[in-house]
Formats: C-alpha cells, sequence, structure tokens
C-alpha cells in the first residue's frame, strides 16, 4: 500500500482525487479480505453496504480510475509478485476500479474538487450533502429549485448510496417523494444509514441499518404511513431482504416457499461482501426472524456483525 499511494501523491492527478488524510492501513486490511485474507475489512459491520457506495460521494473519472490501476500493478511490480499473479489479480480489480467511476472525463475538472473533513468534493457533492437534508425536512420547494440548477442530482447518490427519494421516504415527506418519482427517481435505489453515516450532522440521529434498504424498506421501518402507500403505487414491493429486516415471517415464508434459494441469496446492493436474508434480519434485530431462517438452513459460519454479534451468539 505504501508504494501505491506514494505514487498517487505525487501523481497531478489523482493527488486531487484523493483526501490529503487517507489512513493507509484502511485499503490495506481491505485488500487482505480481498485477496482471501484474514477478515480485518469486514469485521467493521458498517462497510457491508458495498464498495461502490462508500465511493459516491467522491468524483472518481475513468482517467483516475486507470491511473489508480496502474499504479497498483506498478506497485506490486516493484514488490516482485509473480507476472502471473499479478495479471490474475489486475484481471479482477479492473472491473471493480472501473465500477467506481463516476464521472465524465469530458466534462469534469478536477482542480475545482473542493476540500472536505471526509475527502475531496466537487460542486455537485457538496450541494447533494445539502439537498439530503432538504429532503429528509420536506423542503420541497427547495429541492425543487436546486434540481433546477443541478438535475443531475435526482438520480445522484450520496454517502452510502442514499438519494433524495431514500432520504424523502425515511424522512416520511410525502410531497418531496411524489415530486422525486415524477422527476424519475429510481423508487428502487437501496441506501443505508450506518452509525458513522448519520452525516450530515443535522440531521436527526437514527440507528444504523448496517445492510442497504430500499426507500419503501426506509419508509416501513420508520413506520411512513403516507409514504409507504404512495410508493407502493408505483410499483415498490417487498423482497425477502426487506421481509427479513423488518420481520414479516408471514411474507418469509411465502417467498421462500415460491423460491427456496432464497434463504441464501446474496444481496446484489452489498457489491463486496457476502450478504443475506440472515444479515437484515440481524441488522434489523428481528430475532424471531433470524431464528426461523437458521432454522430453515441460512449459513451463520459465515454471518459476522460488529454491533450485533453477540446476538448471533445467543440464537445458536
Amino acid at each position: 500500500m505504501n508504494g501505491l499511494y506514494d505514487r498517487i501523491a505525487a501523481d497531478p492527478l489523482l493527488k486531487l482525487v484523493f483526501p490529503k488524510n487517507l489512513r493507509r492501513e484502511e485499503p490495506a486490511r481491505f485488500f487482505t479480505e480481498w485477496m482471501g485474507g484474514e477478515r480485518l475489512y469486514t469485521n467493521d459491520g458498517w462497510k457491508w453496504e458495498g464498495m461502490q457506495s462508500l465511493h459516491f460521494p467522491f468524483a472518481i473519472m475513468e482517467k483516475a480510475a486507470g491511473l489508480w490501476l496502474s499504479f497498483f500493478k506498478q506497485s506490486m511490480e516493484g514488490l516482485g509478485i509473480k507476472k502471473k499473479l499479478i495479471k490474475e489479480v489486475m484481471d479482477s480489480l479492473a472491473s471493480i476500479a472501473l465500477g467506481m467511476v463516476n464521472e465524465d472525463d469530458e466534462s469534469f475538472d478536477p482542480a475545482k474538487l473542493i476540500p472536505s473533513c471526509a475527502g475531496n468534493l466537487s460542486d455537485e457533492a457538496r450541494e447533494l450533502v445539502r439537498l439530503i437534508v432538504l429532503a429528509n425536512r420536506g423542503k420541497l420547494e427547495e429541492v425543487r429549485n436546486a434540481l433546477d440548477l443541478f438535475p443531475n442530482l435526482i438520480h445522484k447518490r450520496a454517502a452510502h448510496g442514499r438519494t433524495l427519494l431514500w432520504e424523502a421516504a425515511r424522512g416520511g415527506r410525502t410531497e418531496v417523494v411524489e415530486f422525486l418519482i415524477h422527476e424519475g427517481s429510481d423508487i428502487h435505489m437501496p441506501g443505508s444509514l450506518p452509525y458513522q453515516a448519520n452525516f450530515p450532522f443535522s440531521l436527526p440521529r437514527f440507528p444504523e441499518t448496517l445492510v442497504p434498504l430500499s426507500p419503501y424498506t426506509a419508509a416501513r421501518w420508520m413506520k411512513r404511513k403516507k409514504v409507504i402507500p404512495l410508493l407502493e403505487e408505483y410499483g415498490a414491493r417487498d423482497d425477502i431482504f426487506s421481509c427479513a429486516f423488518l420481520g414479516d415471517l408471514t411474507g418469509m415464508k411465502s417467498i421462500v416457499s415460491d423460491n427456496p434459494a432464497s434463504i441464501s441469496e446474496h444481496d446484489m446492493a452489498a457489491d463486496f461482501s457476502s450478504v443475506t436474508p440472515l444479515h437484515h434480519a440481524i441488522a434489523g434485530e428481528q430475532f424471531e426472524a433470524a431464528d426461523w431462517l437458521i432454522q430453515q438452513g441460512a449459513d451463520i459460519q459465515s454471518h459476522r456483525m460488529v454491533s450485533h454479534s453477540l446476538v448471533l451468539v445467543s440464537l445458536v
């Protein structure tokens, strides 16, 4: 990691993209686990939501992703790692790096990135942070006016994958939810709220979700009675993950009856860790649902939650 991030710090483009205070031990833990080593990274439950969602707030161009890959390869070569192993690593890593791209090389100027405590943010990313608060508080006119200036933000995902619609649904803001749906916001786009992600700090603090939730599940979780039927009207429905998180045993049993394999289905919104319905049940503190999943054959050996690990022990 030192070789990689020394190269990043010396590169005119990447030093603008990466935060100056980046802790190198964090990516070291990630790559230790990614390459099959000890679970140093996902022992922190808030990181189970997926790598892409953790990178949403930051401006990542295809050119920057390409440079990062090049520096990663150079760092491995500098350690004398065999060419065959380097090729295997790079073949796998390329799709991950390019999957993080969220800015167009032609239209985006990295020199305009603004430093923040979390990293270097674009004007749009900073505006999205502000709009997340407004959507959660139901400030319809302010959201509408801001989207006139930054129309792309209706589709953008802030920290941990949260969209404006996700926050409006979580906050129970029916008018904002309806407006955003009419403007084309995706009602299925998942987000999460880890403990550390109660940010911006001006938002009310809520328990962490740990796992990705749809806007519909977030609304049900917060008991937003007016938002729930509105989202249903536009096609929102429960799945095995939402039923597990919310403790809906009837819904789970119906889904599993139709598709027994759903017991061990992997949540596609979590792109790094293997997150299954059992993760969702434990994250939602739905102990009866977790117990039922285990009785149906859910694998408990691969499930390690941080803030809820004692609950799993008690179930076993």
